[in-house]
């Protein structure tokens, strides 16, 4: 099910972009729910969706230890899809949280056809110590 375009405006790594733009990210987002404790995705797994946090909370775990805690706005698994082809973490929801999550294929395509976007990824991934191998 795709995502209001509405949603993405409270998350900051699409809010910047043009209601055109965000209509085409909407059409590809699925509306994904956590309920605390819930592993949204396992460290080791193949990569397969990035998510963004629309509400609530999740933490970035390496076995027992926290990498980081992530709140709305945030993203994650950029890396997974660009990089790695697997998940280089676990992330838990701390509390019932909301994100919003993008299918490979569709967020490559997006990544391409939308600079504005893949910039941000790409700092992002930079920030993280990462850089595409491409």
């Amino acid at each position: 099910m795709s995502v209001e375009p509405s949603v993405l405006e409270k998350i900051p790594l699409f809010a910047g972009l043009s209601q055109q733009d965000r209509d085409r990210v909407a059409a590809d987002a699925e509306d994904i729910h956590a309920d605390a404790g819930a592993t949204i995705c396992r460290d080791g797994d193949f990569a397969y969706h990035f998510y963004a946090l629309v509400d609530g909370g999740a933490d970035v775990m390496d076995g027992d230890n926290t990498l980081a805690r992530l709140g709305p706005g945030d993203f994650f698994g950029e890396i997974g899809l660009l990089v790695t082809g697997r998940r280089t973490a676990s992330v838990i929801a701390r509390v019932p949280t909301h994100l919003v999550a993008i299918f490979d294929q569709p967020f490559r395509r997006l990544e391409t056809e939308i600079p504005e976007f893949s910039q941000q990824v790409r700092a992002a991934m930079g920030e993280r110590g990462w850089t595409p191998g491409h």
